[in-house]
């Protein structure tokens, strides 16, 4: 039989006889669990933090180049050819399908160029060199499809431009792109001066 004198065990959520200005709380099986997943999602976050500051992350990012000389030099690279593109005219201006094939005719030389010179300073790892020789061979289709319109264009004043079908699942426009966002190398992305490409 118990005896009267023994203190109940407080409820939770009532007066701790301690602590009269303080609820009793359970510091029982539950409660610790609860602290230790509490403890465990601030760890994974810290974790996190910590991937992502060292560069671990940047392996799981498709087409990321790991050495950066390349990249900066092709920046100066595709900004100058670019310059010199816009110098030949904006493709708005032309009255005639004659100067738009004059004018695809010069910019493919100079786009021929700049990719002939990525191409020569492509560096990096053995990944680095897979993404930028992926990159050259797609802007050299891309090329081809501006020479395939300007063709076209000599017949039918009102023919439209076509990205060639590469057998691939992703236009090579796109994979341009991609790898121009992901690299900081807008500019060497597709003029974006023929319709789709």
């Amino acid at each position: 039989m118990a005896n009267a004198d023994e203190a109940t065990p407080p409820v939770v959520g009532e007066p701790d006889p301690g602590h009269p200005d303080q609820p009793y709380t359970s510091r029982g099986p539950i409660a610790r669990v609860l602290r230790g997943l509490g403890y465990g999602a601030v760890l994974a976050t810290f974790g996190l933090w910590i991937y992502g500051f060292t560069g671990q992350g940047r392996a799981d990012i498709p087409d990321l180049l790991t050495e950066r000389a390349w990249a900066n030099n092709a920046i100066v690279v595709c900004e100058a050819a670019r310059a010199d593109i816009r110098d030949l005219g904006l493709p708005q201006t032309f009255t005639s399908a004659d100067d738009r094939i004059a004018q695809l005719a010069a910019s493919g030389e100079i786009l021929t160029a700049m990719v002939d010179e990525l191409e020569r300073s492509a560096s990096g790892t053995a990944d680095d060199l897979v993404i930028i020789n992926g990159f050259i061979g797609d802007w050299r289709q891309h090329i081809e499809d501006r020479a395939d319109w300007a063709m076209r264009l000599a017949d039918d004043p009102d023919a439209r431009f076509y990205v060639a079908d590469t057998g691939s699942r992703e236009q090579h426009t796109r994979r341009i792109a991609r790898v121009a966002d992901f690299n900081g190398i807008l500019a060497c992305d597709t003029l974006g001066d023929v319709g789709s490409g």
